[in-house]
Order: C-alpha cells, then sequence, then structure tokens
C-alpha cells in the first residue's frame, strides 16, 4: 500500500517545529552569553557543562521525534505533544520564579512554545490525523 502525500498543514506544523528546536539552539547561546557576565567562571563551567548536555539531549531526543513524525509514526506525535506540554509546565513555573532576561531570551521563552502550540494543533487537524493513521498501517502483503 502506497503511503499517501503528507499533508501541507502537517507539513507545515513540521518546518515549524525543526525552526522551534533551531531558535532553542540560539536561546543556548543567549543564556551562554548571559552567564558568562552575570556568574563567576567557576559555576559558569558548572552550569554550561549541565546545560550543554541537557540542550543535546532534548534537542536529539526533540529531533528524533520529529523524524519519526515526517514518516507519519502517530506514537511520535503523542510523545511529543506530551513532552511540549511537559516543558510549558516547567517553563511556566521558570518564568514565575525568575521571568526571562533581554529580549532574546524573551522571544525564546514566549515566542517558541507559542509556535510550538500552534503546529502541535496542526497535527492534530482532521486531515493529519487520517495522514498518521494511514501512514502507521503496516504494509499489506509482507
Amino acid at each position: 500500500m502506497t503511503q499517501p502525500p503528507r499533508p501541507a498543514g502537517t507539513t507545515l506544523a513540521l518546518r515549524t517545529l525543526w525552526a522551534c528546536l533551531g531558535l532553542s539552539l540560539l536561546e543556548f547561546g543567549a543564556t551562554t552569553v548571559d552567564l558568562v557576565q552575570t556568574s563567576d567562571p567557576e559555576h559558569v563551567r558548572f552550569l554550561l557543562t549541565g546545560l550543554g548536555f541537557l540542550y543535546v539531549a532534548s534537542g536529539l531526543v526533540y529531533g528524533s521525534l520529529l523524524v519519526k513524525i515526517g514518516n507519519g509514526r502517530n506514537w511520535a506525535r503523542v510523545a511529543l505533544t506530551v513532552w511540549i506540554l511537559g516543558w510549558l509546565v516547567a517553563q511556566a513555573y521558570a518564568w514565575m520564579e525568575v521571568g526571562p532576561t533581554g529580549w532574546p531570551l524573551c522571544v525564546s521563552n514566549y515566542g517558541v512554545p507559542l509556535l510550538e502550540l500552534y503546529a502541535v494543533t496542526m497535527l492534530f487537524r482532521g486531515d493529519a490525523t487520517a495522514w498518521f493513521r494511514c501512514a502507521g498501517e503496516p504494509a499489506s502483503g509482507l
């Protein structure tokens, strides 16, 4: 059975989510600059080691889920939605505690989650859901 073409809204959602991943990497750079300017060097090295590991690991998981979504895997769509919602809860808590600092982090802290929410809603539209159902079916005749 041939997989039907991916709906345009799903493709747009995937491109948006890839852009969000890129913006998050830029956020890491802005966070690094902010930390270097406001903390002592020993503290910076410790934080950047932990943050670096967190960003690399998160980026690999996030990117892997996007690849699987692009291949029509419904479980990846659900997993990414849970990931994003969990991250939003963590971000909301952080915003209440410290708030964003500087415009690059403000864009990342507010803009990226809004874009992710938009993209996730696109992944659950009717045409996308139908595509995921069809794409996730095993090939017949094997």
